[in-house]
């Protein structure tokens, strides 16, 4: 496998001050949960009802005739996230009752905005009552805001769990995910915790955009703030199993020994891993997984990782559908701004028997 040239490294690589900069700055754009809690009367009341909700069966039915529903998804990747939360969400409405339609739109998560910006014109030209899309760069939120501004179709936002401040008086419907920044930082005091403080690291990110910001940024800032470990550097290989490969040989075989190498996707994982294990250094060179789907726990089982932050997947589709479901029956004002669902962290000492009652927990609707 060709390594990546130097003009590739060069134009990868980022220093830990630069990230931590970027992360604190481009964050002052968006509310943290804690913040947009902490500035909206009653909204905390209205998220501790709607969490009680999801974690509840559905207690009645709806009648959901003439109800369209279009879902906009980076979900051809490794990571079964979008997937699963696609099948969770179908599952979860169905059991309100039938007569919705929904139409799905899957797409690479490197795909242009340009080709972006061509599927949702073509799914607003469907006329649906819900649109389910994700928001990860500027020219997204360019896309979403003239139909912000008409009202309709109603926009859930998919893994953000952060509202944009300039959208105060219009936001969306619901921003749906679990809080990146707490699951980073969840990894990062396991490394800590791991390395006793010592030694060095690398990161691996997705390319410039808000999920770069929330799980790279807020780990750098994390490990830089808290940590006196040595960073080695960090790399925009997107969400690319090949590239990340590839960043990974160029990193070991630039440095005698890495501590561990931080990677902030499941496609990002499992690149990495594959060239931690070629340079026979599995279980010296630590590895992480980001939301703990199949893929990453079947790596965790076979020891080529080392760690991830699972997500209890299947909690978003169903806080999808029951956002749905409350709007769509006259009860929108039950609907919370925010919902952030919860997380575990697996490592591979996890005992079988624990990791089968999470997974039964967190793929509950899409197993």
């Amino acid at each position: 496998m060709k390594i990546l040239s130097q003009s590739m490294v060069a134009a990868l690589f980022l220093m830990a001050s630069m990230a931590a900069q970027a992360f604190s700055g481009q964050l002052d754009n968006f509310f943290t949960v804690d913040e947009y809690l902490g500035s909206h009367t009653g909204q905390p009341a209205v998220l501790e009802r709607f969490r009680k909700r999801v974690r509840r069966p559905v207690g009645h039915s709806l009648n959901l005739k003439g109800l369209s529903v279009v879902i906009i998804y980076p979900g051809k990747q490794i990571s079964d996230y979008w997937q699963r939360s696609a099948r969770s969400f179908k599952k979860r409405l169905g059991e309100y009752g039938p007569g919705f339609k929904t139409h799905d739109y899957f797409m690479k998560p490197t795909a242009s905005l340009r080709f972006q910006a061509k599927v949702l014109k073509d799914a607003l030209a469907e006329k649906p009552d819900y649109i389910i899309f994700t928001l990860d760069a500027q020219r997204h939120q360019r896309m979403i805001e003239p139909v912000l501004a008409k009202g309709k179709p109603k926009f859930i936002l998919q893994n953000i769990t952060t509202p944009l401040k300039q959208w105060e008086g219009r936001q969306p419907m619901i921003y749906i995910g679990f809080d990146h920044i707490i699951g980073s930082r969840m990894v990062a005091a396991y490394f800590l915790k791991i390395t006793r403080g010592q030694g060095t690291y690398a990161a691996l990110l997705p390319r410039s955009g808000y999920l770069n910001t929330v799980r790279g940024g807020s780990f750098l800032d994390y490990m830089h703030q808290e940590t006196s470990l040595e960073f080695i550097g960090s790399y925009h290989t997107g969400i690319n199993e090949k590239k990340a490969y590839q960043a990974t040989l160029e990193i070991l075989n630039t440095h005698d020994k890495v501590s561990f190498i931080y990677a902030a996707s499941t496609d990002i994982a499992l690149g990495a891993a594959r060239a931690v294990a070629e340079k026979q250094l599995t279980g010296k060179t630590l590895v992480n997984g980001w939301g703990g789907g199949s893929a990453e726990l079947e790596a965790l089982a076979a020891e080529k990782i080392d760690v991830t932050v699972m997500r209890m997947n299947d909690d978003n589709g169903v806080a999808m559908a029951d956002a749905i479901a409350l709007d769509f029956s006259g009860r929108g004002d039950e609907v919370p701004r925010i919902y952030s669902g919860d997380f575990s962290l697996v490592t591979k000492e996890t005992p079988p028997g624990k990791v089968a009652e999470l997974k039964k927990k967190a793929f509950r609707y899409s197993d």
